[in-house]
């Protein structure tokens, strides 16, 4: 499965489109790519205010708040070591 899928997903399960908060409606789209959208590769990051989502080295896909210095995880894919 592509990365910007898993990505959307993840995005969408904390209310997140791209980098902008949004509201969870019947009528929302959370799923805003395109295949013409380049992959994500090891070590590429998405960010918005409140959360980051972290495509390690080691294939794990995480999810982390960033209302701290230190970042609580979320998320995360359990991937680690398939990369």
């Amino acid at each position: 499965m592509r990365a910007a899928v898993v990505c959307a997903a993840a995005l969408a399960a904390v209310g997140l489109s791209g980098a902008e908060a949004m509201a969870l409606d019947p009528g929302t789209t959370a799923a805003t790519f395109t295949l013409a959208q380049p992959d994500s590769y090891a070590g590429d990051i998405g960010a918005s205010s409140t959360v980051r989502l972290a495509l390690r080295g080691d294939g794990n896909l995480m999810l982390y708040t960033v209302n701290d210095t230190v970042g609580d995880l979320l998320w995360a894919s359990g991937t680690g070591g398939r990369a």
